[in-house]
């Protein structure tokens, strides 16, 4: 059987297995797949808008870059799920990492409204977000691929700094936040005199007891 090479970085390692093509007829098939290592490959994802978690109008366009590695460790479950009759590695790669670059878009795309969080503010949070989408992704990759994913990491989250939309989110953010620290300034000025006030009050009651 015809097997391409693979784009995944990592030999796919050359094995036999038998497995039942029909009741009465067996075929022997030489697959290439990794069996005592793990295989990884690298992925990124284009600039798309994502909304801000915290000023809901405004968005910003994002582009995710990462790696993950995963292992075979189920050939019965791996031969189940894939055709291998007209297996191909470099199809079976490409349709791995088309997979997982929609899942790291979406789960990117929810997350800071979900959270509550900046947009602007992913990236400083980069390995909770590599969590959260390791969690939900090895779940999706054993069930579609048959393959154990053992690590993801998103190297770096960036925004389009040249868009229109990231600089009225910047603008609008920077707005936000001087307003608020205008505001608790403004309030602790107010308490300051309050307490002030208090303290006067306080003097005025002792001095007319002492009279």
């Amino acid at each position: 059987m015809p097997i391409g090479r693979s784009s995944c970085s990592g030999a796919w390692s050359s094995g036999r297995k038998y497995f039942r093509i029909h009741k009465k007829r067996w075929l022997r098939a030489r697959v290439f797949v990794h069996l005592s290592g793990k295989t990884s490959a690298k992925f990124g994802v284009p600039y798309f808008e994502v909304f801000d978690g915290i000023l809901g109008s405004f968005s910003s366009n994002l582009a995710v870059r990462g790696e993950y590695s995963f292992v075979i460790d189920d050939v019965d479950g791996f031969v189940r799920l894939n055709r291998l009759r007209h297996f191909d590695v470099e199809e079976f790669s490409e349709r791995l990492k088309s997979s997982v670059i929609q899942h790291v878009k979406k789960v990117v795309t929810n997350l800071p409204s979900q959270s509550q969080v900046s947009v602007l503010h992913l990236e400083k949070q980069i390995d909770l977000v590599s969590e959260y989408i390791f969690e939900g992704l090895s779940v999706e990759v054993s069930e579609d691929f048959g393959i154990k994913m053992t690590r993801l990491r998103i190297v770096a989250i960036e925004p389009e700094r040249d868009a229109d939309n990231y600089a009225s989110l910047i603008r609008m953010t920077r707005d936000t936040s001087e307003k608020l620290q205008d505001a608790e300034t403004n309030k602790k000025i107010q308490d300051i005199a309050s307490l002030g006030s208090e303290e006067e009050a306080d003097d005025g009651i002792r001095q007319r007891i002492d009279f």
